[in-house]
């Protein structure tokens, strides 16, 4: 069996008229589209999420908490009876002076820390407070 040739593929086919089609215009649709992200959302997630602006306000709201819980836990921790700044700075792999300070804004009350957050965990994970 012979393969056909690479110019028979190539033509285009009798019912449709070129002069008909105009001229091609390469990336028409693609410039409303610049500076966005395009992603796959499952099923589910559209479901919940279905406006574009909904998905951006739910992932704003992870990334703020996101960022406190970055400083809030080391914090935490060195709140906890006889752990050590230097001890928990050294194993989070964080400078000692920068705990330091963000120990010194909580107590300010310019840092906020995420006991509540803490607290409705463990009561999801055991049903009781500590």
């Amino acid at each position: 069996m012979r393969k056909a040739s690479r110019q028979s593929l190539d033509e285009l086919r009798p019912e449709y008229d070129l002069a008909s089609l105009g001229p091609g215009v390469r990336g028409k649709y693609a410039e409303p589209l610049k500076g966005t992200t395009l992603v796959a959302l499952q099923p589910e997630v559209a479901e919940a999420f279905p406006t574009s602006e909904a998905v951006n306000e739910a992932l704003r709201a992870v990334l703020k908490v996101t960022a406190v819980m970055r400083r809030s836990a080391p914090v935490m921790l060195t709140q906890i009876p006889g752990i050590e700044v230097q001890v928990v700075a050294e194993a989070l792999d964080l400078h000692p002076v920068m705990l330091s300070r963000w120990r010194q804004e909580a107590r300010e009350g310019r840092r906020p820390l995420m006991w509540v957050f803490y607290e409705r965990l463990w009561v999801d994970a055991i049903g009781c407070m500590p």
